[in-house]
Parts: C-alpha cells; sequence; structure tokens
C-alpha cells in the first residue's frame, strides 16, 4: 500500500510538471520522448527565451503547494528546484527520457497507470496470501509436531513419576535386615571322658576325647512387607507377609551355623522363615485396658517368652499361634498377655495320627523407668504322639514313624523293632512340659542394667513305670525336672562403642525334663542329662557390629562320665 501511495504521489509530481508544460514551458501538443540531454536542451533553452521571470515564482508555489499537501517531501522539492533554475532536468541516470503527457491524454494515461499498479498491487497481495498460506501452514505443522512431543513428554514424564511413585510405595512397604557372624569354637573334653560313645542313630562313632577346633558361620537375610495397613475409617488391623534366609541345613531344625573346612565346597542356604502376621489394635480405645491381637501363621520366630533351657534360639516354630495384650498404649506399668499355638511336629502317612506340639502361655510384664521391671509368665507345652510304639519287622525294610526325625542327646530311648537285629530308636516317655519363667531387669542407673533371670521346667508327662518297662529297667530313674538361674550386668544389647555386659548362669537339665530335640545346642554340645557354668560377655565396637564370648563348661548327671567344656570368639554384624 505505501508503494502504491508512493507511486500516486509521482504520478502526480509528473502531472503537475506537465501542465505547467502545457501553458508554456512545452510547445510539442503530444505526448513525445526525447534523450534526456535534448530535453534539457530543449527546456532551457524555451525557458530562457520565453519564460518571464513570474514563471520561476509559479513553479515556486506550486511546488510549495505539493510540499504543504505532503505530495513531495522538502529535499524532494528543493532538489527540483535547483535543478529547474539550472535547467538540469536530466533524471538521475544518463539515457533516461522525461515523459511529457499533453492534458488531453492525462486521464488515459493515469488509467492505465491505475491498472497497471493495481494488476502490481493484486499479484503482491496475491503472493503475500501465498506466503502466508504457507507460512501459516509451516506453522499449523510445526504445532502439531510440538504438540506432539509436549503431549510424549507429558506421557513419559508422568510415566516416570507414576513408575518413581510406585517404586516409593514399594520400597516404603518392605523392610530388610539380617545379620552375619563368624565364630570360632574349641570343644575341650575331659581326660576322664568315656571312651568313644556310640550314637544308633547316626551308626557312628562319637568323639568323647579328642580336643576339637572349628571355624564356623552364620548369615541370615530377613525381609517383611505391608500387606495391608491399618486403614483410617475401618480399622481391620495390618497384615504384613515375612521370610527369612539362612545358613545351615534342612537336617537340623536348632542351628543355622555351618562348620568351615569342607574342601572349599559350596554351602546351602535355607527357607528360615516364611510367615503372614496380623496385627489388630484398637484406634480409640474405649477402656483403660486395650487389647491387642496377633496371629501369625506360616514358619516364624518363638512367640514365647521363654530362654534357651527349653528352646533353643534359633527353633523356629511351624503352624499357628495367637498373642493377645492388654493395655497396649503404656498407661499403666502392668500388662498381661496371653498366648496360645497349634504347630505339627512331624506329619505321618501310615498313621492315623500325627505329632503335635500345642502350646499356652500366661504371662505379666511390669515397666518402671528408673526402677524395677518384671516379666512373669507360666507356660504348658504339650507333645503328642512323639513317644515310640513296637512294631515287628525282621526284614528291616519298614520303617516305624514314631522314631524321632530329629533328636540331641539325654532323652530316655528303647528299641521299637521288637527284631533284636535291627534296631530303631524312639523315645520311651512322654513329654508334656510345665515352665514358669521370670526376668527382674533394675534400670536405676540407666543406661546400666542389672538383670536377674530363672527358668524352670517339669516334665509332668513321665510315667516311671511306663518308661522302666520299656526300657528293660524295674525302676528307671526319674531326671523329669530343669532349672536356670543367672545374672547380667551392663547393657541388655550392646551396641555403641564401648558398651558392654557381663554374664554368669548355672543350668542344670535333667534326661527328660525337656525334648532334647529343641534345647540349646551350644551347652554341652547340645541336649539334656547336664549341668554346669556359663560366663560369657559382649562388647560394642559400633552400632551394628560388636564382639562376643562364652565359656561353657558341662558335665553329664546320669550315666558314663561325659565332661566338655567349650570356648566360643565371634564377631558379630547386622544389617
Amino acid at each position: 500500500m505505501n508503494r502504491f501511495i508512493n507511486m500516486v504521489a509521482g504520478i502526480s509530481f509528473v502531472f503537475f510538471i506537465n501542465l505547467l508544460s502545457v501553458h508554456g514551458l512545452c510547445e510539442e501538443p503530444n505526448i513525445t520522448e526525447m534523450p534526456v540531454d535534448t530535453a534539457e536542451t530543449h527546456i532551457k533553452a524555451e525557458s530562457e527565451a520565453n519564460a518571464p521571470a513570474e514563471a520561476v515564482d509559479t513553479i515556486e508555489a506550486l511546488v510549495g503547494l505539493l510540499l504543504a499537501k505532503g505530495v513531495i517531501n522538502e529535499k524532494e522539492a528543493a532538489t527540483f528546484m535547483e535543478r529547474y533554475r539550472s535547467g538540469d532536468l536530466s533524471g538521475e541516470a544518463e539515457g533516461d527520457a522525461v515523459r511529457i503527457i499533453p492534458e488531453q491524454d492525462e486521464e488515459e494515461y493515469f488509467r492505465r497507470l491505475t491498472e497497471n499498479a493495481d494488476k502490481e498491487l493484486k499479484e503482491d497481495v496475491s503472493r503475500n496470501r501465498e506466503d502466508l498460506d504457507f507460512i501459516t501452514e509451516e506453522l499449523r505443522t510445526k504445532s502439531s509436531l510440538l504438540d506432539d512431543r509436549v503431549t510424549k513428554v507429558e506421557r513419559q514424564l508422568s510415566d516416570d513419576i507414576n513408575e518413581q511413585l510406585l517404586n516409593s510405595a514399594w520400597a516404603g512397604r518392605i523392610e530388610w535386615g539380617g545379620d552375619i557372624r563368624a565364630r570360632y569354637q574349641k570343644d575341650f573334653y575331659d581326660e576322664d571322658n568315656y571312651d568313644l560313645l556310640y550314637d544308633p542313630d547316626a551308626n557312628e562313632i562319637v568323639n568323647t576325647t579328642v580336643d576339637r577346633s572349628r571355624y564356623r558361620y552364620r548369615i541370615r537375610l530377613t525381609v517383611e512387607a505391608d500387606v495391608m495397613n491399618k486403614g483410617t475409617e475401618i480399622n481391620a488391623g495390618e497384615i504384613k507377609a515375612g521370610a527369612r534366609l539362612a545358613s545351615g541345613n534342612t537336617g537340623d531344625p536348632i542351628s543355622t551355623n555351618d562348620t568351615m573346612g569342607d574342601y572349599l565346597n559350596k554351602d546351602t542356604v535355607t527357607l528360615d522363615r516364611a510367615y503372614l502376621k496380623w496385627t489388630y489394635k484398637p484406634t480409640y480405645p474405649k477402656w483403660g485396658l486395650i487389647p491387642r491381637v496377633t496371629a501369625v501363621a506360616g514358619r516364624f520366630a518363638s512367640p514365647w517368652f521363654s530362654t534357651d533351657l527349653v528352646w533353643d534360639s534359633d527353633v523356629n516354630f511351624e503352624g499357628m499361634a495367637l498373642t493377645i495384650e492388654t493395655d497396649t498404649l503404656l498407661e499403666h506399668p502392668l500388662k498381661w498377655f496371653v498366648i496360645a499355638g497349634a504347630f505339627p511336629v512331624q506329619e505321618l502317612e501310615l498313621f492315623q495320627e500325627d505329632k503335635w506340639l500345642f502350646g499356652w502361655q500366661l504371662g505379666m510384664n511390669y515397666e518402671k523407668p528408673l526402677g524395677l521391671s518384671a516379666r512373669v509368665a507360666a507356660a504348658y507345652y504339650n507333645f503328642e504322639g512323639t513317644s515310640g510304639e513296637f512294631f515287628d519287622d525282621p526284614s528291616g525294610t519298614y520303617t516305624n514313624e514314631t522314631e524321632p526325625l530329629f533328636r540331641q542327646v539325654g532323652n530316655s530311648l528303647f528299641d521299637i523293632n521288637t527284631d533284636s537285629s535291627n534296631e530303631t530308636w524312639a523315645l520311651a516317655a512322654e513329654y508334656k512340659l510345665m515352665n514358669l519363667t521370670a526376668e527382674l531387669d533394675y534400670a536405676r542407673w540407666f543406661p546400666f542394667h542389672i538383670i536377674l533371670t530363672g527358668d524352670y521346667v517339669k516334665n509332668i508327662g513321665f510315667d516311671r513305670e511306663e518308661v522302666s518297662a520299656r526300657m528293660g529297667y524295674s525302676e528307671y530313674p526319674e531326671e523329669t525336672t530343669g532349672y536356670q538361674a543367672g545374672l547380667t550386668v551392663g547393657y541388655p544389647t550392646p551396641r555403641g562403642f564401648g558398651e558392654w555386659n557381663a554374664s554368669l548362669f548355672y543350668r542344670r537339665l535333667g534326661a527328660d525334663s525337656v525334648l532334647d530335640a529343641f534345647t540349646d545346642s551350644d551347652f554341652w554340645l547340645g541336649g539334656t542329662n547336664t549341668k554346669g557354668w556359663i560366663l560369657g560377655g559382649q562388647y560394642g565396637l559400633s552400632e551394628r557390629f560388636w564382639l562376643a564370648g562364652r565359656w561353657m563348661s558341662a558335665n553329664e548327671i546320669l550315666g558314663v562320665p561325659l565332661a566338655v567344656d567349650t570356648f566360643m570368639f565371634d564377631l558379630n554384624a547386622r544389617f
């Protein structure tokens, strides 16, 4: 449009020049083109010959009018007047022509000129429109590509965020843990021991005279995950799933130790625990005593409050257990708990009744900060179907499944195979255990503690007449009680650097007071029918690393002389 306006302004300027020519500055009536130098000479001659002085004033007036109307600018007006006075109207380039338009042809000339300008304008507009369409299409394409990229980035970002949230939620629901222990163990046998005992189960001679050194290790890896958290509106409790892998083997239920020195052979890892646990606790209690219920099923840690007099610390239970605790909001120093459990000990294919363990425990817990705390519990453990039954198998091809799958030493045994040529040994007594456990903790100088521990067990299922008949004795000795008492001073569980504790225990465990398969496997190298002392201590090096040591001196109660002293030194780490 600006170009068109400038064109019109130029045309107007030429028009006025032509008017001047018509009024005496040019004599030729028709549109004539001549060379610029010829035109200059002609105009100059005409000007000098014919133009009066007032003609110059008229030209200046017209140029001033054009300047006032904005048709030309000051520079153009000044340039024209300078050329006009000097007679130099040659144009900008040599060889150009000055177009002189007669008055009668002006209308046709301007019509043609307007048509040409309109045509050029339309062509410019068309080209501009094409360019605009092209640019618009390009912008639309690029915008579409940009939208696709934005959508892709948003989708990827959303997926990444969802994955991170999912991973974060998954990680937040799972708790990992574990421990590892490296042990040096030295067994010292008394020189007066009975020489070379025979183990009928293993059909081998048992060492009783040669001292033995062993390097052992244990590793355990634990994982527990939240399956269902306690709700906010409806409190249904929480459910956790747990598992633990451990070193050891499937033939020993009371130890996860692995002894080094098997010609650099690889060792095994076992599934030590696998369970589901449900815990319920009221969100808004209405009574002073607030029950907390815990139910667990599968293979899990011992639910009992006990010492290693009855249960080895590495024993895990298979079955179901239920625990009910009171006042879990710590509003009262005195609390009660009840535990019940049912555990299959051995499933028998050819017998109507399997071997089971049923247990109950009632306990009381009294806690007083910076004072005397106490925990006392009474338990009843009933082993059903564990005693042996006679059978006749002269060929030795059948198995009497009343024979225990695992045992240590100490319990009374009898040969259940009536054919004397094939011996099969099983338990002679029934085991129904009454157990009383107590612990007193004085924390007046917290974190330093003084802890007294006592444990007593009685096998009320032992029938002396029946056992004597099965074993071929007139009166078999009745050793059905066991007890343990000990003192621990220092930190209960040393973890920080310089934290320590020391302990001293005395133990006496009758031959048939407990089932020897599940009692402590370290004292007297495992089993019952033993008594003696245990001296131990721990020293913390950091939060997750500590040292431990024990010296155990054990002797037999009944039977042939068998005294064993054991020293253990442990490096412990947890993670």
